[in-house]
């Protein structure tokens, strides 16, 4: 490799990369620094200014990758990277401007997409990745303008789906993911435009939904998802705060088995659901704060065992059901009180970064 200059750290690769976009520009060609030794680029180019050539970088023995390009102006060709043996990638094109072709990358190896395309200007082909071993896809494409086609993906062995298209524009198909394997699906869809067909999703191991259809009560940016997921199984879920918050959906979900939740703070605040849940067993639930805030249910919810409730606080407050005089016994009874907060509920945001300048 004659001619080149051999680096064996990230520290020395950093001065060298600092010293020629000082002395020729963030355009300059880094190809004649040799990276083959390289095994950890995490943060390499974060905040850069760089938007050069490294194209031709062997980057084989790489395994780290995390937070790579972060909230970085590169554009570059990256195309031909040996990635097969990066295990981490989260946060690598987080508010980037990275819109390059990645599509023939091998990523069989990546455990950890944490994040790493969120905010991001992507939008390239990468249905044909081989995602497998991926058990971390948390804020994947949050606040991102990526709507590609990953029907295909493996998604199996993913644990982790929190915020994964959270205020997103995605509507692909994503109707045959196994997602059996979720516990995570916290702020999932959460103000994104998603209204696919889910319905065959096996959530039997999800522990946490909070958020999960949720919207906004500011400018009534709300989440779209009106899909069926009546048959779906909840029995492992614990948490359901804020799921419906704001939300369209408006589906049959009476034969839902909710026996293990212990939170459904806002879950149907602000929405247009008003379905039958009059079977519900909600006799381990222990917050209901503001469930049914200014909701249009009007349901039947009187034989409802809310006897270990131990915070209702405002749970009808501006409902329909309030404002029709048809609030259920128990709840006058357990003596609720009655002011209401308005401000927002606490989110499960993927991250802190002003995302204004993404739309």
């Amino acid at each position: 490799m004659s001619g080149k200059v051999v680096v064996y750290s990230k520290q020395h690769l950093q001065r060298i990369i600092e010293k020629i976009i000082k002395e020729k520009g963030p355009k300059c060609d880094l190809n004649f620094i040799d990276v083959s030794r390289m095994t950890d680029m995490s943060g390499l180019f974060d905040h850069s200014c760089f938007d050069g050539d490294i194209s031709q970088w062997d980057v084989s023995n790489v395994k780290n990758m995390n937070h790579m390009f972060y909230d970085s102006a590169f554009t570059g060709d990256i195309s031909s990277w040996d990635v097969s043996n990066v295990t981490d990638m989260n946060y690598m094109f987080f508010g980037s401007n990275f819109n390059g072709d990645i599509s023939r990358w091998n990523v069989s190896n990546v455990t950890n997409m944490n994040t790493m395309f969120s905010a991001c200007s992507f939008t390239g082909d990468i249905s044909g990745w081989d995602v497998s071993s991926v058990t971390d896809m948390d804020s994947l494409f949050a606040y991102s303008r990526f709507n590609g086609d990953i029907s295909k993906w493996d998604v199996s062995n993913v644990r982790n789906m929190h915020s994964m298209f959270e205020t997103s524009i995605f509507m692909g198909d994503i109707s045959h993911w196994n997602v059996s394997n979720v516990t995570n699906m916290s702020s999932m869809f959460c103000r994104a435009d998603f209204n696919g067909d889910i319905s065959q999703w096996d959530v039997s191991n999800v522990t946490d939904m909070s958020h999960m259809f949720s919207g906004f009560w500011v400018n009534d940016d709300v989440s779209h998802f009106n899909g069926d997921i009546s048959g779906w199984n909840v029995s492992n879920v614990k948490n359901m705060s804020y799921m419906f918050y704001y939300s369209l959906f408006t589906g049959d979900i009476s034969r839902w088995n909710v026996s293990n939740v212990t939170d459904m703070r806002g879950m149907f605040c602000g929405s247009a659901f008003s379905g039958d849940i009059s079977k519900w067993n909600i006799s381990n639930v222990i917050r209901m704060t503001a469930m049914f805030v200014k909701s249009q249910f009007r349901g039947d919810i009187t034989r409802w065992d809310a006897s270990k409730v131990i915070n209702m606080r405002n749970m009808f407050e501006e409902s329909a059901l309030e404002k029709e005089n048809c609030l259920p016994t128990w709840y006058a009874e357990r003596g609720a009180r009655r002011s209401l907060d308005y401000s927002r509920p606490s989110y499960c945001t993927c991250c802190n970064f002003d995302f204004s300048r993404m739309f």
